[in-house]
Order: C-alpha cells, then sequence, then structure tokens
C-alpha cells in the first residue's frame, strides 16, 4: 500500500496480516480496533483504493470497506434487491476504475460502487452480462472493466452501457478464467 505494507490474506487465524517494509515486522487485524470483530474470517482479497480505504473480501461473507483516516468499517454482503448489495458474498476479485468506482466481482455476477454516493449497480446475465460467474476483472487505459465470464471474456464499455464478449471464435485459446487473473501491465 501507499504507507509502505504488504497485505496478506489467509485461510485461519488472523485472517488479514500485514508486513511493515520500514519496520520490517508483521502485524495482525487485531491491533486495528475498528477491525478486532473480523479476527479469524477469512480473507480472500484487498484492495487499497485511491481514497487510502481498504476493501476486504471476507470469504462467503461480502465486503468490509475500512476507512483507517475515520477508524470506521462498513460491510456489504449480497442483497436480492441489489439496491444496496453486493451481486453475492462469494467475492472474486476486487478493482477500481479511474471514476473512482469499485467493481466486485462474485459468482453471481458483478457490482460496481460509487463510494461517495453508496450507488451500487449490479450486471450479470440479465443486463447484457454473457454469463453471471464473474472472476477475474481489469480496467484499462480508457476505463473500460474487462473481465472473465463463464462464457467468454467479457469488456463493458466506459459508458457502462454496452457489453462485447470474446470467445473462441474471436481467437480466445480459452474462455475459462480463473480467479484473480486479470492484469494490467504498466504499459498498457
Amino acid at each position: 500500500d501507499r504507507s509502505g505494507n504488504l497485505w496478506f490474506g489467509c485461510n485461519s487465524n488472523d485472517g488479514l496480516y500485514w508486513y511493515n517494509l520500514k519496520t520490517k515486522s508483521f502485524h495482525s487485524i487485531r491491533e486495528i480496533q475498528a477491525l478486532k470483530k473480523y479476527w479469524g474470517k477469512e480473507v480472500s482479497y484487498v484492495l487499497e483504493d485511491s481514497k487510502r480505504r481498504y476493501w476486504i473480501s471476507t470469504t462467503y461473507q461480502g465486503v468490509i470497506l475500512y476507512d483507517p483516516a475515520r477508524e470506521t468499517v462498513r460491510e456489504f454482503k449480497q442483497s436480492n434487491t441489489n439496491q444496496m448489495g453486493l451481486a453475492g458474498n462469494t467475492v472474486i476479485d476486487i478493482k477500481e476504475d479511474k471514476t473512482g468506482l469499485i467493481w466486485i466481482s462474485c459468482f453471481n455476477g458483478v457490482t460496481s460502487i460509487d463510494p461517495e454516493k453508496m450507488q451500487f449497480k449490479t450486471y450479470n446475465n440479465r443486463n447484457g452480462l454473457a454469463g453471471c460467474t464473474v472472476g477475474p476483472l481489469a480496467i484499462d487505459d480508457s476505463n473500460r472493466v474487462w473481465m472473465g465470464v463463464n462464457g467468454g471474456l467479457a469488456m463493458l464499455d466506459a459508458d457502462r452501457k454496452h457489453f462485447t464478449t470474446f470467445t473462441e471464435k474471436d481467437g480466445l485459446s480459452s474462455i475459462q478464467f480463473p480467479e484473480h487473473a486479470g492484469v494490467i501491465c504498466r504499459d498498457g
């Protein structure tokens, strides 16, 4: 992160650790009052956003938003109405786009969250996505969201109105995408 820490989610014990590169020491979420109650939960992904907040996915239990500046925690879980919730509680990947929207992929679709306005939008096979199971995410220089889905590689345009899906017919050797495999290199 921007404070010189490396974060590690794990499946047992504390669930989340960080290593301070300056002091060369490990730390546990038990040291953070606001996060103490999450001790022992499995953590599968951590993202530090542009506002220095941490988005932490807990296995089968949604996402925790931790704001260290305010020492606040907010939980996001699956919602049947999707008005204030995630597409699912099993989170695969978390990314931030160039406008500050947070994208969270799940086995039931992908949800974008505007953390400033607390607005949620879920995409799945009912509104244009090629499949419901969404794995890796990547945001390109044009602010398009790329996602590996069951059924191909989907790209949501920067206006967030149209999906393009790529399959073997478009030259992909496979349409199977493992978890957390979406990366944009520094040179684009």
